[in-house]
C-alpha cells in the first residue's frame, strides 16, 4: 500500500511485482515509470554511414539546435530535446528515426542476411522493419503485415520517409495470411501487456486490469503456434513483447519447449547482441530488460525460436 501510493501504481500491479522483486528493486521499477522517457533516435545507416556520424551530429547541431549524446549503440543516439519535424530537418530528410534502444536490440537479434526473406508479423510503426532493411544493407526482402490499416499507412509513411521503399505490405490479422513463399525469418513482436513501456503512457497502468498479462499469454500462442506453421524447416521466429513479465517472456520459452520438444531449440542469444548488452542475459538465454536499467531503455523481453523440422511431425499445441 506504502509503495502504491508513493509512486502512483495500482495496488494489484504492486502486489504482482513484490511476489518477484525485491523492495530496492521494486522502487526502482516504479521510480522509473514515473520517469520521462529519452528521446531515442536510430541513424539510417543508408543515409548516414558509420564514417558520416561525427558530420550528422553537428547538423544535428547546427540546423535543428539540438545536442546529441552517444550511446553503446553505434546508430543509437539520445536528443537532449524533442526532436525537430519539420519539413527540412534531419527527421523530415529520413537520416533518422525515432525508436528506443530495446527496440534497436532486435534488429541485432534478427540478424538479417543477403537474400533471406523475412516477415514482421506485426508492423505497428515499422521501426523494427526499416532496421531490417539497414543492417541487411536492403538485401533482404521484407514483408509487413498488421491488421490495422492506420498502422499499415503509418509505417508506410514512416519508411518511405527513410528511403526504404521495397518493403512489400500486408493489411491482414498475422494469424489468417499464410505467404506464398515460407520465410526463413519471422519477427514476431507480439501483442503483450505493455507494462514495459508504462513510462510513455503513464494513464495506461490506471486503465489495464489484473487480466491483461494472462490474456495477453494466451493470444501470444497462438501466434507463435501460426509461426511455426508458416516457417521453413531450419527457419527462426525472433520473438519480442515490451513486457518483462514471465508469462510473457519465460514461461512462453518453456510452453514451447513442452509441446514442441526437438521440433524447436533456442540459438545463443550472446552471439548476436553487442557485448555492452550482454548482461541483460538471462540464464535460460532470454534477453530481459528491467525499467531502471543504467541504459534507461524500455522494460522488454525477447528470444529466438529456430524451427528444427515440420510441426506436423511432433505433438501440436493446444
Amino acid at each position: 500500500q506504502y509503495l502504491a501510493l508513493q509512486y502512483a501504481h495500482p495496488k494489484w500491479l504492486v502486489d504482482r511485482w513484490s511476489k518477484r522483486f525485491n523492495f530496492e528493486r521494486l522502487k526502482i521499477i516504479l521510480n522509473a515509470n514515473n520517469q520521462q522517457a529519452p528521446n531515442t533516435i536510430r541513424v539510417n545507416s543508408q543515409k548516414v554511414p558509420a564514417h558520416d556520424l561525427l558530420n550528422f551530429k553537428q547538423s544535428i547541431l547546427r540546423e535543428d539546435k539540438n545536442t546529441v549524446y552517444n550511446k553503446s549503440l553505434a546508430t543509437c543516439l539520445v536528443l537532449k530535446d524533442s526532436p525537430n519535424l519539420e519539413i527540412g530537418s534531419q527527421f523530415a530528410e529520413g537520416k533518422y528515426t525515432i525508436q528506443d534502444g530495446s527496440s534497436q536490440l532486435v534488429g541485432h537479434l534478427v540478424q538479417p542476411k543477403e537474400g533471406e526473406y523475412i516477415i514482421d508479423a506485426c508492423v505497428g510503426p515499422g521501426g523494427k522493419s526499416g532496421h531490417i532493411v539497414e543492417l541487411s544493407k536492403g538485401k533482404a526482402k521484407v514483408t509487413a503485415v498488421d491488421f490495422s490499416l492506420a498502422q499499415i499507412n503509418k509505417a508506410k509513411t514512416n519508411l518511405l520517409r527513410l528511403g526504404h521503399d521495397k518493403i512489400e505490405f500486408v493489411c491482414q490479422d498475422f494469424l489468417d495470411f499464410t505467404p506464398t513463399q515460407k520465410p526463413d525469418k519471422i519477427l514476431l513482436d507480439a501483442p503483450c501487456s505493455g507494462l514495459g513501456v508504462l513510462r510513455k503512457h503513464p494513464e495506461g497502468k490506471w486503465l489495464k486490469s489484473p487480466r491483461i498479462v494472462h490474456n495477453m499469454a494466451r493470444r501470444q500462442q497462438a501466434l507463435l503456434k501460426h509461426s511455426l506453421q508458416i516457417l521453413k524447416d531450419g527457419g527462426e521466429i525472433i520473438y519480442s513483447v515490451c513486457s518483462f513479465e514471465e508469462e510473457e517472456t519465460i514461461k512462453q520459452k518453456e510452453w514451447l519447449e513442452r509441446e514442441y520438444k526437438d521440433a524447436v531449440s533456442f540459438p545463443e542469444l550472446s552471439t548476436r547482441l553487442p557485448e555492452n548488452y550482454k548482461y541483460l542475459l538471462t540464464k535460460e538465454n532470454i534477453l530481459l530488460i528491467l525499467p531502471g536499467n543504467k541504459y534507461s531503455m524500455d522494460g522488454f523481453g525477447a528470444f529466438i525460436i529456430r524451427k528444427n523440422e515440420s510441426v506436423s511431425n511432433c505433438r501440436q499445441a493446444k
